[in-house]
């Protein structure tokens, strides 16, 4: 768990927000050790336990990244503490936690977000634009997979939190948000709440964790005249989403073209808009543009019909690498403050 100090609550003032202390549930040694790995700031203070931490007079802002099982429980001691909160997906365990939750932050007039990060990233907020604008015409179906194709029974340790039950391991919990994140960002704003919900898991014996989990959802029009939009979200532990490195982990269809999203979903590779018109015959065109800036909007190359392939920047995907080989080199220290 991390405080941060920050002068008021801005967005336009993110950039002044100061690292100023960390907290781990074992002991103040071993968040002062991770302080160090992290070179974080000097003035960043180690304590030894969270309510310590969330007590102290002057800090705004706490971010959890505990394990899921523990998000519940931590947020509600820093919103109660009268503290901001950023809390690392996934947002809590089920719905009643995260009610409660917003109920106690609107009582005390605290900020309260799930902190997922791919909903800031380039491509999201590009995809939300060119769908808002109707690139694609009116949105009519949506797949959205994150499989990581592993063997739970030997790619996991027994502890391994993927896998616990008890601190909410599981493919929904940890992959399967993103997915559903994706289904969400291509719904209009008035029209993310599904008519209905169907589900089924395949369970990891073990554990009795989900290894495999699919997600039928169904909307309602987003428009006077058009279609119901029927929606698929799946996670995987054992099935991979891009075995040959050309499969989309996300398709957005509309009824002029589809949307294509490539890479992991949690941080996208690149992005492809096709445009074409109705009948069973007509593919489309693609046309494919590698790794512009991606200060360049997306609309620039969709003007005038055509299609294109938004390539992000390696240092997206190489961040994320970075914070992968960071969790598995610090094991339960990154449950800190570089995430889960």
């Amino acid at each position: 768990m991390v405080e941060y100090r920050k002068t008021k609550i801005n967005t336009s003032q993110a950039q002044d927000a100061l690292l100023r202390a960390l907290a781990s549930s074992r002991s103040e040694e071993v968040a002062q050790e991770f302080i160090t790995v992290v070179q974080a700031p000097s003035y960043c203070q180690a304590y030894r336990n969270y309510s310590d931490l969330v007590n102290c007079p002057t800090i705004d802002v706490i971010y959890i990244a505990t394990p899921h099982s523990h998000h519940f429980q931590n947020a509600m001691l820093a919103l109660e503490a009268g503290k901001h909160v950023l809390c690392e997906k996934n947002f809590t365990v089920n719905a009643g936690q995260a009610k409660k939750l917003s109920t106690v932050a609107e009582k005390k007039q605290r900020f309260l977000m799930e902190g997922l990060w791919t909903r800031f990233l380039p491509v999201s907020v590009e995809v939300r634009q060119f769908l808002q604008a109707g690139a694609i015409g009116t949105v009519t179906r949506v797949f959205a997979d994150n499989g990581l194709g592993m063997d739970p029974y030997s790619d996991f340790l027994p502890g391994d939190l993927m896998v616990v039950k008890e601190l909410a391991g599981g493919a929904l919990l940890d992959l399967g948000v993103y997915s559903i994140h994706w289904v969400l960002q291509a719904m209009p704003k008035t029209n993310r709440r599904p008519i209905q919900i169907l589900s089924t898991t395949t369970e990891y014996a073990v554990s009795g964790v989900d290894e495999t989990t699919t997600i039928l959802m169904r909307f309602a029009p987003s428009t006077a005249d058009g279609p119901e939009i029927q929606a698929t979200a799946s996670a995987s532990l054992r099935a991979i989403t891009d075995p040959d490195g050309e499969t989309a982990a996300v398709r957005i269809q509309g009824d002029q073209g589809e949307t294509q999203i490539y890479g992991w979903p949690w941080c996208p590779s690149r992005l492809r808009v096709i445009r074409r018109g109705p009948g069973m015959n007509n593919r489309g065109t693609i046309n494919r543009q590698d790794r512009p800036s991606t200060r360049r909007s997306i609309w620039t190359l969709l003007r005038g019909g055509r299609s294109c392939t938004l390539h992000l920047p390696r240092s997206s995907r190489e961040s994320r690498d970075a914070l992968a080989r960071e969790h598995d080199s610090n094991g339960d220290h990154g449950y800190s403050a570089a995430g889960e």
